[in-house]
């Protein structure tokens, strides 16, 4: 089997949409380096300016930064295991509650981890800015929680390719029946496309317990 197989690159369009945001974002950062730098220029004898500008040069630095970070992404990862459902988010697992009959799991992104929404199943569909994934034992949600969340048009849902991208800092709530084994733990780390939730296999029920009558 050809090693590559076992990996999942990013189509090229989609690195070039990110790539392009990124660099519509860093604009505004950079003008703001220029003139920092630049006050010293226009102004030669205003010595005054000095520190308002070198201010004004590192904020932009800094802005940079900021920006740079928050466009991190993989450029190909594991191919995740046939019949496995993964995280569509790097990040951490916040909280684990169960609710009625639904298992709630929220994974928590910070703003310098990776941007990618990763399909965590190729049966997934995009319904009301969720991803949901209708199995035999009921639905899993998944909803996005932040300030900027893109989808791809017309995306390939294979487990663990690239569908989407969450700018900055946010979160991920998995909405999934109590009949599906989560195999997450709470404070650990995750991986986009990569850490396994569950498989599609449902937990077996317990056997009837059997009472004995005794004369």
């Amino acid at each position: 089997m050809n090693s590559e197989s076992a990996y999942i690159r990013n189509p090229y369009t989609l690195v070039k949409q990110i790539k392009r945001k990124q660099y519509l974002r860093q604009i505004p950062a950079i003008l703001v380096i220029i003139a920092g730098i630049c006050l010293q220029y226009w102004f030669p004898h205003g010595g005054f300016l000095y520190y308002p500008a070198l201010v004004i040069a590192l904020g932009g630095i800094a802005w940079d930064l900021w920006i740079l970070g928050s466009f991190r992404y993989n450029d190909k990862i594991a191919a995740p295991e046939a019949g496995t459902i993964v995280s569509p988010l790097e990040g951490k697992v916040k909280f684990i509650r169960q609710t009625n009959d639904l298992t709630l799991i929220n994974i928590s992104k910070t703003f310098l981890d990776e941007l990618e929404i990763r399909s965590p199943h190729p049966d997934c569909v995009i319904e009301d800015e969720m991803l949901k994934l209708h199995l035999p034992a009921g639905t899993i949600s998944f909803r996005f929680n932040a300030r900027e969340v893109v989808w791809f048009e017309r995306p390939d849902f294979s487990t663990g390719s690239l569908i989407g991208m969450m700018i900055g800092a946010g979160s991920c709530t998995i909405s999934m029946p109590q009949a599906i084994q989560s195999k997450l733990k709470v404070g650990a780390d995750i991986s986009s496309g990569q850490s396994v939730i569950t498989t599609t296999t449902v937990e077996d029920p317990p056997p009837p317990r059997s009472i004995l009558v005794e004369d």
